[in-house]
């Protein structure tokens, strides 16, 4: 069985990649199996990977194509330690931020697998505080004005110091939850219970960032990947991505932005700087880190970085040779990585427009109809007015070319309800469902299928008793053993059809805005992505 690279070593590449469900098998678990974690568990596949994709919710995207799929509380430490060891993974991919980062921490330290790109860097990048700090203290980029508040009073001391008109986000949040814009002093309480209502986890602490007059914004997707001839790290750019957002929320991205030779340079100095800071000095940090950046004329402002795949880099799914989801399952493996832009082209999402489970989409052809289109539908069990349920990608000669092709097969979807019509009764609106218990995961839907490898001298799952891990839960005490979490053959589509265990997401319904042209950008003149040497 191929272990994970050694920290501080360095590999041409993985020892060999096994068979799925045998003894050989090199596995692969996804803490995340939404529509992002979905596409990166199929390019796992297209290596002959094992792969293990966990979630909160019965049918999670990732579920339907994964070897094994788990429904669990990711931020309970002792359950995710404990699946962990039970599943014994080679490598730990997180897909979102809601995860106990001390169990990683520990999972990590203990030498129990390898954390992807690092369990530090998951820890910094689900806390604004974190990742915030690190950019602007310790290495030095340019970034907004801001302050960090814990009531309303620091608050309203806080938005003095920064200015109006400033935004104020949850320290850890995601995709927009919990954001406000603030353009004045009577903003204050209001965007105070705005970000405790869309925190992850309770707490109350927010940043607020001063609003940068920017020209556009701009997703750089930076890959940090072993170079076989050297089995170094080495750091490759991709085409940036241009995009707009609604809440926070991505809504269309286009590939490439155009940009003036100085903020290119910009801002793949700050994306190299960044990437690099969030690895262990070896080859611990290996992966997609999707950086985002303001840009306003040749200056170029860090505003975050995701250490996976990010959203707006659906669009690569059209537009590069590889997608970024390959990209980064190469890059995991130590195999070597292609940024080639192969042509222009756009993404729009598709809402699921309606509250409702096991909607149907009707004009799927349509959509495809639209020259240089394709549709990803991701399968989630659930709509929700806002919910991202899919998207359209195209290509075309230029930028602008197509962005219009995305958004017309983006609108030309229609969802539709399944629900059988009641005469007399108005459509119900789900309510929110119960939340999901953390006492561990509830089953491996293909455990009674999968062939557990045998336990070796130099196996991982054997490691030594320890104290709690790092953020203070029990696990592993000395004399005691871990109790297995619990398992349980089901039929994942019987149970979504009896209970929808997904918390639901308050997204509002505000309206898609009419969207301004881009600059047009000729086929011929795309290019290659960078690759630098670090």
């Amino acid at each position: 069985m191929p272990p994970p690279a050694p920290t501080g070593r360095t590999v041409a590449g993985p020892a060999r990649i096994g068979t799925p469900l045998s003894p050989s098998a090199t596995r692969v678990m996804l803490l995340g199996a939404g529509e992002l974690g979905k596409e990166v568990v199929i390019a796992f596949q297209r290596l002959g990977v094992e792969v293990i994709a966990v979630d909160r919710y019965h049918n999670a995207p990732g579920h339907q194509v994964a070897h094994h799929g788990f429904v669990m509380d990711m931020t309970d430490p002792d359950a995710l330690l404990a699946l962990i060891l039970d599943q014994r993974p080679h490598y730990v991919v997180p897909e979102i931020e809601a995860i106990a980062t001390g169990a990683l921490e520990e999972a990590e330290r203990r030498g129990i697998t390898e954390v992807i790109p690092t369990a530090r860097a998951t820890a910094l990048t689900m806390n604004r505080e974190g990742i915030r700090r690190l950019a602007d203290e310790q290495l030095g980029l340019p970034t907004s004005a801001y302050a960090f508040a814990d009531s309303v009073e620091q608050l309203t001391e806080a938005t003095r110091r920064v200015g109006f008109p400033c935004l104020v986000k949850p320290t850890m949040s995601s995709s927009g939850k919990g954001q406000s814009m603030l353009r004045g002093p009577e903003d204050i309480q209001s965007a105070w219970d705005t970000a405790a209502s869309g925190a992850r986890v309770a707490g109350g602490r927010v940043i607020v960032e001063g609003f940068v007059d920017f020209d556009y914004e701009i997703t750089l997707l930076t890959v940090r990947a072993v170079d076989p001839a050297t089995g170094r790290l080495t750091t490759h750019f991709c085409a940036p991505i241009g995009h707009r957002q609604e809440r926070g929320d991505y809504v269309e991205s286009w590939q490439p932005q155009a940009m003036s030779p100085v903020a290119h340079g910009a801002a793949m100095s700050i994306a190299a700087r960044i990437a690099t800071a969030l690895g262990d000095g070896g080859l611990g940090g290996r992966g997609v880190f999707g950086v985002e950046m303001f840009v306003k004329g040749d200056d170029v402002y860090f505003s975050e970085v995701s250490p996976r795949p990010h959203d707006t880099g659906l669009v690569t799914l059209a537009t590069q040779r590889l997608s970024e989801f390959e990209m980064h399952a190469r890059a995991i493996l130590g195999l070597p990585v292609d940024v080639t832009l192969a042509s222009p082209g756009a993404s729009a999402v598709i809402y699921g427009g309606r509250d409702e489970a096991a909607i149907a989409f009707e004009n799927v052809a349509a959509a495809l109809a639209v020259p240089e289109t394709d549709i990803r539908l991701f399968g989630k069990p659930e709509s929700y007015v806002r919910r991202r349920m899919g998207v359209v990608v195209a290509t075309a000669d230029d930028v602008v070319e197509a962005r219009r092709r995305a958004r017309d097969g983006a609108a030309a979807v229609r969802p539709v309800s399944t629900a059988p019509p009641v005469p007399g009764d108005r459509p119900a609106v789900p309510g929110p469902p119960a939340a999901v218990e953390s006492t561990g995961p509830s089953t491996d839907r293909f455990r009674d299928r999968s062939v557990r490898p045998e336990p070796a001298g130099d196996d991982r799952s054997a490691v030594p008793a320890d104290d709690s891990i790092a953020d203070g839960s029990a696990a592993d005490r000395p004399g005691a053993e871990v109790d297995p979490p619990q398992t349980a053959a089901f039929d994942t589509a019987a149970a979504a059809r009896e209970d929808a265990d997904e918390p639901r997401r308050d997204t509002g319904d505000a309206d898609t805005d009419p969207v301004a042209e881009a600059a047009d950008t000729d086929r011929t003149d795309t290019g290659r992505g960078v690759t630098v040497e670090k």
